[in-house]
């Protein structure tokens, strides 16, 4: 229940390692294909979508929706996209009919590209375009009614007859269905409601029906009272529905629970981190190595089996000493969704009167006599999850499109799918080393290991023509699994560490009429320790630590979450009071983050009153007490909101881009979805780059001071290089400093850009003239690393990237410093 501002481990290989984790976890991620014939990248979005919602998606990824200039063209497209589409019933294209046009007349006239480029090529099917029931004013490719799937059709924005099904989905009270998204099936039925009302009155069962890839395409879902849905399998859960959803009872779709180590000696047996739901992330795997000793526990994954997407791995801790506290395992981090959430009470604190409102790293055993990796005293706990939001902008965090409703203006999510919770990280062994120094001969029996990590939280997404309504007990469940403690020793005293706990998942609900909570009962915290929330997306609690404290722990085959006030917490947190929690616990594993929740409707309104609104609760309530964490992208007074964005078909998205670093992904796309690739806004990747300005001079007198540089950066030539300080005050000192990454901490009125730890170089006068901004500091890097050898960043090699910027005095005597722009350079061999 901790989000750390400043690194939790020091400058060692693991922190490297979570580092590059944190680089490559992109929430981001579409499947991009390049034409070898055209040198253009496609992909196809993950989910259902309108044709105005897929071209706003493209524009924000810096292309369109495809065009289609030739039948060359349109067969590949249809060998590798139209064609394989199995799914959904179509592909929207880049074609639209321009109304306002000269050339506009219905069917036929008016048709051009998104991209601007001129129609010199049509497909259309027989009989199309036909502007059946009007306004089809846009074109896909392929369709429900079978012939040619690169043919073009015209149709309308939004969902058309076709979206859903025709037969509907029932739970009736008592029964459980299990539904795998992988290659499950789901009983159909077709029921009959009560006229005026959503009280079923018949049900005619019709059997099961495959639905591959987790897309649910139906008429109706009714959960009754004390049914259960529970959803399972690698990826999200996706309803169509034409109708409505009645939620009565319960969809689940929460990550798996790590029930922690139940067995003694075994070390040479990893512990496998707990499943999660509906594409959530698997939990890190405990004791991972099976030939010698772990130096930690695993990474979790993130959401859709995202390698080391999820929270770090505790460190093992070992001594020479027969004292359990100073071998203990450090605990593992949780996984992270969504944002952390504020306490009410207190100053800037996270809160923590509730499990799973924010992510927090797994706990140190500070008492180790020396952590496996650092061989230095104390274990580290396992870092926090990478966040699945790049560009540093929280108003856009969310998936869709956010309207302001007075000025009409749209902002698009930075996920471009639906996304899921994480697994945390596993638990660090403990070792005792008989003499020496780890790691000591391997013996099944010599260490006690970790715990793997809890599972994340699922990804549910609802489209649905008619309204969602909750009953009084429905509820959709995306929480994140629990971690688990480690091996003990005497039974209760875990030795091994704690793991992380799952993150919660994301929830999506759209409905092109209104979603109703009216019915439902309130959550109520001191009635209820889970509260009874109709959406719950918290995250999972951190298994326990030492003395089976400050977690989440085992009982009666289960594993149970502790109470808030008995909570492990970092040192500074009060331990009474609103806010209060239990401290330190050594080796305890990190909570993990809450998810994330959406709704969207026509108005995004939130009252008591139809007329009103449409998001509809009691009288007297509030959406907070319905949802936790409270909806992403929602402003009570519907002045921003969500837009419903339900469309049939899945979108084809074109770029045109360079790939300069060759890695499979377009440029273009890259910096759309993590503008941190591209720090001097140029246009080109910064890892294409040999040097990158970025980061404004924070001068305040004059002169505003550029740090930039001559010649190529080496990781082996001994001159050549010249880091350059320029427009500076003249008749000042200052240093020109390095370090290994970006940072924007605020100082003397600007920012430091340069992350800790920071190398120095020689300090020098900038010259010049006083009063002048004629200034200058130069070095020559690569000089000076060869003097250097054991310098910061050492050893140095090609491709690494280094980050500088310049310190001097704007006054002369004891004036506050100032500081430069920062300057990215690369180094070749």
């Amino acid at each position: 229940m901790f989000r750390s501002h400043c690194s939790i481990l020091p400058a060692l290989p693991i922190a490297a390692a979570l580092a590059a984790v944190a680089t490559q976890a992109r929430a981001q991620s579409l499947d991009w294909l390049r034409n070898p014939a055209n040198g253009r990248w496609y992909a196809e979005t993950a989910a259902p979508t309108s044709w105005s919602g897929a071209e706003a998606l493209a524009q924000f990824l810096g292309g369109h929706l495809t065009t289609v200039r030739s039948q060359a063209e349109s067969d590949w497209l249809d060998q590798n996209f139209f064609s394989q589409l199995t799914l959904f019933r179509h592909h929207w294209i880049g074609l639209r009919q321009d109304r306002q046009g000269p050339a506009y007349s219905e069917p036929a006239g008016g048709w051009g590209w998104a991209s601007g480029e001129p129609l010199v090529f049509t497909n259309w099917a027989p009989g199309q375009p036909d502007n059946a029931g009007g306004r089809q004013d846009f074109g896909r490719s392929g369709g429900a009614t079978g012939g040619s799937t690169q043919a073009w059709h015209d149709d309308t924005n939004f969902a058309r007859p076709g979206f859903g099904g025709d037969l509907d989905v029932y739970v009736a009270a008592g029964q459980v269905i299990v539904f795998d998204t992988a290659s499950g099936s789901l009983p159909l039925s077709t029921i009959q409601f009560a006229p005026g009302s959503n009280d079923v009155q018949s049900v005619t069962p019709h059997g099961p029906q495959a639905m591959p890839g987790g897309v649910v395409q139906i008429d109706d879902l009714v959960i009754e009272p004390g049914g259960v849905l529970q959803v399972v399998g690698p990826n999200a859960l996706i309803v169509m529905a034409r109708g409505r959803v009645i939620l009565g009872g319960k969809l689940d779709a929460s990550g798996f629970s790590s029930v922690g180590v139940v067995t003694l000696n075994t070390t040479n047996i990893p512990e496998p981190g707990a499943a999660g739901r509906a594409g959530g992330g698997r939990g890190g795997t405990g004791s991972p190595l099976t030939t010698g000793s772990s130096p930690a526990g695993g990474n979790g994954f993130g959401p859709f089996g995202l390698a080391d997407g999820g929270g770090g791995g505790g460190e093992t801790g070992w001594s020479n000493l027969v004292v359990e506290g100073s071998r203990r395992g450090a605990g593992g981090g949780g996984g992270r969704t969504g944002a952390d959430v504020l306490a009410q009470v207190g100053t800037g604190q996270f809160e923590q009167r509730r499990i799973g409102l924010d992510a927090e790293p797994g706990f140190d055993n500070s008492l180790a006599t020396f952590g496996a990796l650092s061989g230095q005293p104390g274990a580290k706990g396992g870092a926090i999850g990478p966040s699945p939001f790049r560009d540093g902008n929280p108003n856009n965090d969310f998936y869709g499109r956010r309207v302001d409703a007075a000025s009409g203006a749209v902002i698009v999510g930075e996920l471009v799918r639906p996304w899921a919770g994480s697994g945390g990280g596993g638990g660090g062994d403990a070792s005792r080393v008989a003499s020496g120094s780890f790691p000591a001969p391997f013996l099944p029996t010599g260490d006690e290991k970790g715990a793997g990590g809890g599972g994340g939280g699922g990804s549910v997404h609802f489209l649905a023509q008619g309204p969602i309504v909750f009953g009084a007990s429905g509820q959709v469940l995306v929480r994140g699994g629990t971690g688990g403690g480690g091996e003990n020793t005497i039974f209760l005293n875990h030795v091994g560490g704690g793991s992380g706990g799952g993150s919660g998942g994301h929830v999506v609900l759209q409905s092109s009429t209104h979603l109703d909570f009216r019915a439902r009962v309130p959550a109520n915290w001191s009635t209820n320790f889970d509260g009874g929330f109709a959406i719950d997306a918290r995250g999972g609690q951190g298994g326990a630590g030492a003395d089976n404290l400050g977690g989440a722990f085992l009982a009666v085959g289960a594993s149970l979450e502790t109470l808030p006030l008995q909570d492990a917490c970092p040192v500074g947190y009060p331990s009474s009071g609103a806010n209060a929690c239990r401290g330190h616990i050594q080796g305890a594993g990190g909570d993990g983050g809450p998810g994330i929740v959406q709704l969207h409707t026509p108005r995004g309104r939130v009252g008591t009153s139809p007329l009103t609104a449409d998001i509809l609760l009691p009288l007297g309530a509030t959406i907070d007490q319905f949802c936790v964490p409270v909806p992403t992208g929602l402003s009570v007074a519907g002045t921003t909101y969500l837009q419903p964005d339900i469309g049939e078909g899945v979108a084809l998205i074109e770029l045109d881009s360079d790939d300069c670093d060759s890695n499979g992904l377009p440029d273009t796309y890259e910096m759309a979805v993590e503008p941190g690739r591209d720090l001097d806004h140029d246009g080109l990747l910064d890892a294409c780059d040999n040097s990158v300005a970025y980061c404004a001079p924070n001068s305040t007198g004059g002169c505003a001071a550029v740090l930039g540089s001559t010649g190529v950066a080496s990781a082996s030539s001994a001159a050549g290089f010249e880091l350059v300080a320029s427009q500076l005050p003249g008749r000042r000192s200052g240093q020109i400093f390095y370090g290994l990454g970006t940072a924007s901490t605020p100082f003397s009125n600007g920012k430091l850009c340069v992350t800790a730890p920071i190398q120095r170089l020689p300090p020098g006068g900038t010259g010049g003239t006083t009063g002048a901004c004629d200034g200058e500091l130069r070095t020559d890097w690569n000089a000076w690393r060869a003097a250097h050898p054991s310098a910061l960043g050492a050893p140095f090699a090609a491709g690494q990237a280094l980050h500088a910027q310049a310190w001097f005095r704007e006054f002369a005597g004891f004036s506050q410093p100032r500081l430069s722009n920062a300057l990215r350079f690369q180094l070749a061999p």
